[in-house]
């Protein structure tokens, strides 16, 4: 090494000593792992030929590389050659891998440089086109649906839940990412052709370049499965997609799913187990580690929060639970509205002229963990567009705040009516007999336990007479909870194999956060997990969209 690159290296160690004891602690920390764990290596004697499944494992992360490389190994057990989709400098996560044993890789970076350049060129000439934003939420190429996932992602970027076409920043990025978007959805087409997956895994099916590789191998009916954090740290949930279901949320029910549990029995001893497994959650602080949602929160009394709160005792209390209103705005169902942001701001001032009952905005708490992760200080989406597009709000409509150490759960005591698009609070409250107003489909509106509307004029007409709606029958308590018994109980599985596991927010941007702890210690102990031959079965065989247990653990088809 000449004196130049000397001394740039030891002028970048000067300036970021953390990133020198980050990078000891991942080459400790991958040393560690190959030595404790090198019986991974085993079992690539195992594969058979023409049986490929596609490991797509782009968001990137030590943790994430982890989780999939053992869901990999289950796959691989059962005969099937995994080819990991991830990026060439993803160097961390591809060393990661080897030390699993996986050897076949496919480089989307690679695949994008190999489009042709008439492919962005008709993705600009797109752009140029798409004057507005139904033009490009609708707008397909190769099978794929680009403009909604070029939607999602500037919105991220920009943190902005709202999108204006006027605005010269939007331009940019739209111009930008849509001949991006073109070439993630011809690239996908080689992919297909040269890997020739029958299953795919994917962790991420939005944003680029993931959504546009999604629709295509699903257009390609390649047998593709999406794994998501479940609300407990030690369990993960499986969904398997088809065109029809693409835009489900992966912790929710398919319909013919949701058609058996209808007709199973059931007894109040489930919806009991149910409310223990939620409020356990809440009470322990381990509900959504992944989200922050219960980190610094506590459950205080309804006298407590009313009081906090400056609530009207004599009146009742409609709680609107946002979103984080650029997270994941379009790829989960049809909205009422076009955005998050307009479906906050729209209600809020309904919400201001009526004052027949307190409206507490609940803004959500997973803000404070993707600011840190993002190094954003600016205020909460929420807190920036209401200041922006309303102004200052009546003493009847209150704000809480992400960092309020008031529970979500001690927020339900004192909840008369919920209001969402379709959070994972609506499912909350159901079940304890709270009326739900839905303004989304994609989740679990439309299957008898909440109020659903079907246009934006109908729900906000609901909104300025809320107070008029009665509370939901037993009946439809119960569906909700037959629901919320299959979402938290039986759909997660509890992994015994591995446990992702969170660092505190002072460690929130290391990069051994999230990590993955490995819990066996053989190959065949490896073999014989039932967790992980249960996935595999039911991934490889099985038509199930749902992987569902029973009550004993087992995958059950017939639930």
């Amino acid at each position: 090494m000449d004196a130049r690159k000397i001394l740039d290296r030891t002028q970048r160690v000067v300036r970021n000593p953390s990133k020198v004891v980050q990078s000891l602690e991942l080459w400790g920390d991958y040393l560690s792992f190959r030595k404790q764990y090198g019986f991974l290596q085993q079992g690539a004697g195992d594969e058979v030929p023409g049986k490929t499944a596609l490991i797509a494992s782009l968001s990137g992360g030590v943790g994430q590389a982890k989780r999939d490389g053992m869901l990999a190994k289950a796959l691989q057990i059962q005969g099937w050659t995994p080819v990991v989709l991830t990026t060439r400098d993803s160097v961390w996560d591809n060393r990661y891998f080897r030390a699993f044993g996986l050897r076949n890789f496919a480089y989307v970076d690679e695949y994008l440089r190999q489009v042709p350049d008439e492919v962005a060129e008709l993705g600009r000439e797109a752009a140029n086109n798409s004057i507005s934003f139904n033009d490009l939420y609708h707008h397909r190429y190769q099978g794929s649906f680009v403009g909604r996932h070029v939607l999602g992602t500037v919105v991220r970027k920009l943190k902005s839940g709202a999108l204006g076409f006027q605005e010269p920043e939007v331009t940019h990025w739209i111009h930008q990412l849509l001949p991006e978007a073109y070439r993630a959805a011809y690239a996908a087409q080689d992919l297909w052709r040269q890997v020739q997956p029958s299953l795919a895994l994917f962790g991420e099916k939005g944003y680029l370049p993931n959504g546009p590789i999604f629709d295509v191998l699903l257009e390609r009916s390649v047998n593709i499965v999406q794994v998501f954090p479940s609300h407990r740290i030690d369990s993960l949930v499986f969904k398997r997609y088809t065109p029809e279901t693409r835009n489900l949320h992966p912790f929710s029910l398919s319909e013919p799913t949701w058609h058996k549990l209808r007709q199973a029995p059931w007894n109040q001893e489930k919806g009991d187990q149910m409310l223990q497994e939620m409020y356990r959650g809440y009470y322990t602080g381990t509900w959504f580690t992944d989200r922050t949602v219960t980190v610094g929160k506590s459950i205080k009394t309804p006298e407590e929060v009313r009081q906090r709160l400056g609530l009207d005792a004599a009146k009742k209390t409609a709680v609107i639970y946002s979103h984080v209103l650029w997270d994941a705005t379009f790829f989960f169902g049809e909205n009422l509205f076009k955005d998050y942001e307009e479906w906050l701001i729209e209600t809020v001032k309904v919400a201001c002229q009526n004052t027949a009952v307190n409206w507490v905005i609940k803004v959500h708490p997973d803000y404070i963990r993707k600011q840190l992760v993002d190094a954003d200080r600016s205020k909460p989406r929420d807190l920036a567009a209401l200041s922006e597009k309303i102004g200052t709000l009546p003493p009847h409509v209150k704000v809480l705040e992400p960092h309020t150490d008031i529970s979500t759960f001690a927020i339900y005591q004192i909840t008369d009516y919920g209001i969402t698009v379709r959070g994972t609070p609506g499912i909350e409250m159901a079940c304890l007999g709270i009326p739900v107003f839905t303004a989304g489909t994609g989740r679990y509106s439309g299957l008898g336990f909440t109020i659903d509307s079907a246009s934006r004029e109908e729900y906000l007409a609901k909104m300025a007479r809320i107070q008029t709606f009665p509370i939901p029958s037993a009946e439809t308590t119960q569906l909700a909870q037959k629901y919320a018994h299959a979402i938290f109980n039986l759909r997660p599985l509890r992994m015994t194999s591995f446990q992702v596991t969170y660092s505190p927010t002072s460690r929130l941007l290391h990069p051994l956060n999230p990590n993955c702890k490995i819990l066996i210690h053989s190959y065949p102990e490896l073999k014989g997990n039932r967790e992980l031959q249960e996935f595999a079965k039911w991934m490889v065989s099985s038509h199930e969209l749902d992987l569902m247990l029973d009550p004993s653990g087992v995958t059950s088809p017939d639930i």
